[in-house]
């Protein structure tokens, strides 16, 4: 061999080795940490909003192997394992290069608070990863108003109603879990309308009902009852409402009512008619017996002349034997003009009426057709004093009895 072609021959030789003989490429990794997974988990974070107790909602979650190796996935677990929060089934232990795998989270609100909770995922020879995991709970609100009413004081025989309002104030589903009344006495106050709040009622947010409650006091004794809601309310789960009332024993009066005028008249005592158009001539009165409980009254007598001569009205209450209101003691109102139709009922406005003026000679009616009612001082009345500006009138006379 000639000496140029040796020298070839190792020039050759030697570029191999250089090329066999190179360093790895500068990753930082041997061949082998090339293969390694890589764990990715996503989202990092799940907020499930507000619930209702009782309902659900689902999230899907990521876990992802990025790396060019097997990854085996070694535990998938929530911290709290009796909490909120839930996992379902782990699809595959082991997530070959570049696969990913979905795991479902749920979350179903087992109390009224706000829940804070994580998921946990762990892979072999990688750092573990969380998912924070958080979610709320829609809270219903019972209201009831009033909370506490007083009837005040009722005459026996009487009764009154108050409306327990019920609302649901708040943004989840409020459930009545039970409607209960306690009374003193349970035959003088009780719930005569639930408004539909039966057990397992149901009011959605917004939605609102009453409770009516009655009272009739049998007697004067004080008397007291308690309106109990039961609800899935969790800040006031028990509420309650309290009523009061006294009733006060109706006394009863013999009350007599002498009336005439000149020449006709109708009258009423609290609305209802003691006699019709047209009563007694002037030359005799009408009376009336009537027996009235305590409390406001109110008598109410229209006259108008016929025979264009004079006009006048005299008129006398006894109570239990005595007298205690007469024409012209300054008691009785008048108006000459026509009021309105509810002019002879109680809690009719007399506002604008006045006194009738004392007639100034009595004379023309002579003393012995009227001699009772003159002798108890009644004096005939009218809207003059001389009672010859004829045409009619409206009395009323207000009173009360203890």
């Amino acid at each position: 061999m000639s000496s140029l072609a040796l020298f070839v021959l190792l020039a050759a030789c030697q570029d191999y080795e250089l090329v066999g003989t190179a360093d790895p490429p500068a990753t930082g990794q041997t061949p082998e940490e090339t293969l390694s997974p890589v764990l990715r988990v996503e989202p990092l974070h799940i907020d499930f909003g507000s619930l209702e107790r009782g309902e659900s909602s689902s999230a899907v979650v990521t876990v992802a192997n990025d790396g060019p190796g097997d990854l085996w996935l070694e535990a998938i677990e929530i911290d709290d394992a009796e909490g909120p929060f839930s996992i379902g089934e782990i699809p595959s232990e082991q997530l070959g290069p570049n696969t990913s795998t979905l795991i479902t989270v749920s979350y179903l609100p087992t109390s009224d608070s706000a829940a804070l909770g994580s998921l946990w995922v762990h892979a072999s020879d990688q750092p573990s990863s969380e998912v924070v995991l958080e979610g709320d709970v829609l809270r219903p609100l019972l209201v009831m108003e009033p909370l506490n009413h007083d009837f005040g004081s009722l005459s026996t025989g009487e009764a009154d109603l108050v409306d327990i309002a019920v609302r649901n104030e708040g943004a989840g589903t409020l459930r009545i879990d039970d409607l209960t009344y306690s009374a003193s006495s349970p035959s003088e106050m009780w719930v005569v309308d639930a408004g539909g709040l039966e057990a397992g009622a149901i009011l959605a947010p917004g939605d609102a009902t009453a409770v009516q409650i009655v009272y009739a006091p049998q007697d004067d004794v004080a008397d007291e009852g308690t309106l109990r809601l039961l609800s899935n309310d969790p800040v006031l789960p028990d509420l309650t409402a309290t009523q009061v009332g006294t009733g006060e024993a109706v006394t009863a009066y013999d009350v007599e009512i002498a009336l005439t005028a000149d020449d006709s008249w109708e009258g009423w005592l609290d609305g209802v008619a003691l006699s019709s158009s047209g009563g007694a001539s002037w030359t005799s009165s009408d009376t009336f017996s009537i027996v009235l409980d305590s409390g406001d009254h109110v008598l109410a007598v229209h006259a108008w002349d016929v025979a264009q001569v004079i006009a006048g009205l005299i008129g006398a209450v006894w109570v239990d034997g005595s007298a205690y209101r007469v024409t012209g003691d300054g008691s009785w109102l008048l108006t000459a003009s026509s009021p309105a139709s509810n002019w002879n009922e109680l809690g009719f406005s007399s506002a604008g009426w006045m006194p009738p003026s004392i007639c100034s000679d009595p004379s023309p009616w002579g003393t012995s057709y009227t001699g009772d009612l003159l002798a108890e001082g009644a004096s005939w009345v009218w809207w003059t004093s001389d009672c010859r500006a004829l045409g009619e009138a409206w009395f009323r006379l207000e009173f009360s009895l203890p």
